[in-house]
């Protein structure tokens, strides 16, 4: 009887633990998405640096100086002084100071970015292979791509980014501490023995040493028009 209770002690022990390892995974990845969503927004001035702030600041640690040194926009040559804005210069702004921004923004898009459609994958947490159990990583991926619809091409020529997130464990609340990007291009050139464009993208690095990694969260970040 007691060799019993044991095994049913230990299975419990194991069932807990299993669970606790996909909440976590939830819980990052979830912080993820609503990170890159924040992020995606400010990008394009479609919330304010109040705003992102107040979003994040239970995903971003104190100590992660990310808002305040993303390069909103930049203007170079063209007869005028050289100009690069970053999130801190949009700091307390009044509404009419924003909206300057914004319209400056527009006025550098290249329109045709309005037909891109981009989706974003999130992995759930994995372990950092360091001394500190404190730290988790999760990884993204970001594809950029033209609308079928208005791609009369129909080339695939995607903008892909893989991200990784180093989480740490802060006063019992994981927050973001480091973010590293990998960007590079993908064309159907680059599919090699007939593997399909969804298998190419599978087979992707974060970088060079690093394992392949699965996902557990899809969405998409903007539709094309």
């Amino acid at each position: 009887m007691k060799k019993y209770f044991i095994l049913i002690v230990i299975i419990l022990i194991t069932m807990s633990g299993c669970q606790q390892e996909v909440n976590l995974d939830k819980e990052l990845s979830e912080k993820v998405k609503t990170f890159e969503e924040n992020d995606f927004l400010f990008g394009s001035l479609d919330i304010t640096y109040e705003e992102f702030q107040h979003a994040t600041k239970d995903i971003i640690s104190d100590s992660f100086n990310y808002i305040d040194q993303k390069v909103i926009y930049s203007v170079i040559g063209g007869g005028v002084e050289n100009v690069e804005v970053k999130g801190i210069d949009l700091k307390g702004l009044s509404k009419e100071e924003f909206e300057n921004h914004k319209l400056k923004i527009n006025e550098l898009m290249d329109s045709s970015l309005e037909y891109d459609k981009i989706t974003m994958k999130i992995s759930p947490a994995y372990d950092t292979k360091s001394d500190y159990d404190s730290q988790k990583f999760v990884y993204s991926q970001t594809i950029r791509q033209r609308d079928e619809e208005s791609n009369p091409s129909k080339e695939n020529n995607l903008y892909i980014v893989n991200k990784r997130y180093t989480f740490e464990k802060q006063e019992n609340t994981w927050k973001i501490i480091k973010i590293r990007s990998h960007p590079f291009w993908y064309s159907d050139d680059l599919l090699r023995d007939d593997d399909s464009k969804e298998e190419f993208f599978s087979k992707i690095k974060f970088g060079s040493t690093e394992e392949v990694v699965e996902y557990i969260l899809s969405f998409t970040l903007k539709e094309g028009k």
